[in-house]
Order: C-alpha cells, then sequence, then structure tokens
C-alpha cells in the first residue's frame, strides 16, 4: 500500500506531465490533441497520471508492462490513418516498444523524463518535426 508521500508525490507527477510535455510541444506550434493516455496501473504515478487524464477529457489505456493488446486493438489501427499523439507513465521498456511501433506511423517521442520514486517515465509521442529521421 503505498504512503502518504508516494500518493502526494504521484499525484504531483501526474499533474505535472501534460503541462510540460504539452508545453514544449506547443513552444513548436500548436499543442497536439491527445489521443490516448496510456499508464502502468502498477505504479501510483501511472494511475495518478490517469485520474488526471481522465479529468482533461483523454481517453486512457491501463498495461502491466505489455503493449500488445493497445498495440492491436487501439494503436496499430488509429495509426494507419496517420499520426496521433499518445502521452503516458509507464517503464522504460513499454515506451521502448511504444517509440519503435510509432517510428512507421511519422511518430517520435517528444518528451521524456524520469518520475522520482518509482521506475517509470513520463512521455509524450507526436508526429516527428519534418525533416527528422530515425
Amino acid at each position: 500500500m503505498a504512503d502518504r508521500r508516494q500518493v502526494l508525490s504521484a499525484g504531483l507527477a501526474g499533474a505535472l506531465l501534460p503541462v510540460g510535455a504539452l508545453a514544449s510541444a506547443a513552444r513548436a506550434g500548436q499543442p497536439p490533441a491527445i489521443h490516448r493516455a496510456v499508464y502502468d496501473r502498477r505504479f501510483a504515478a501511472g494511475r495518478a497520471f490517469a485520474a488526471q487524464a481522465r479529468a482533461r477529457g483523454w481517453a486512457t489505456s491501463a498495461i502491466e508492462g505489455d503493449v500488445t493488446a493497445l498495440w492491436y486493438d487501439d494503436l496499430a489501427l488509429r495509426w494507419r490513418q496517420g499520426p496521433a499523439t499518445i502521452a503516458g507513465v509507464t517503464a522504460a521498456n513499454s515506451l521502448f516498444v511504444l517509440e519503435r511501433l510509432a517510428w512507421d506511423a511519422g511518430m517520435r517521442v517528444v518528451s521524456r523524463s524520469e518520475l522520482e520514486r518509482e521506475p517509470v517515465l513520463a512521455w509524450l509521442i507526436a508526429p516527428a518535426a519534418r525533416g527528422v529521421r530515425a
């Protein structure tokens, strides 16, 4: 069970992710609409991010390390239609897989930061800037 400090820090991380990640995207132009907020339900920071994402009206998808169902049931279908921005709080290995899958859809990780107290990253995958190659 998480103690009060862990819950508060996770809540802060969840509250800061969309603002920080989207702020850098906004500097380059219009902030992207978020197609999906992905979170690893095993971590308090992931659950806090999901609550913040739902409050913003974003669709959320829970994973437990494995992104296979998310890929086959949602992202592969959506990204065939064109790029769609996703944000998340997951372990590094989950982000690694999503990042590689995103390349084929012209998407890149545009923001990535480690969160304190848990082995997770807060990230944003968005359309790649023109001229950017893998």
